[in-house]
């Protein structure tokens, strides 16, 4: 029962963390959007020397002189090489 109670408590904890960090944010930067707070909850991408495509579905793209491999399917797929 002890174990039951207290993964909740910490489940309550973490939401109510995440939504200090958003608050925060939002008051000391104007310009913060909603889809920034996500992407920090999201994995980071890798980055590596040498990209190269992991599963069919992923795609080459070149923005801002760099080279990402991106999966729409499978985010934690992402690279940049760098």
């Amino acid at each position: 029962m002890f174990k039951e109670t207290f993964q909740s408590e910490f489940h309550f904890f973490s939401v109510s963390f995440y939504l200090t960090i958003f608050i925060a944010l939002l008051t000391i930067k104007k310009t913060f959007f909603i889809g920034d707070f996500f992407s920090l909850l999201q994995r980071t991408m890798k980055v590596r020397s040498s990209v190269k495509k992991i599963d069919p579905d992923d795609q080459i793209v070149k923005r801002r002189g760099r080279i990402y491999v991106i999966n729409k399917k499978k985010p934690r797929n992402k690279q940049r090489q760098g």
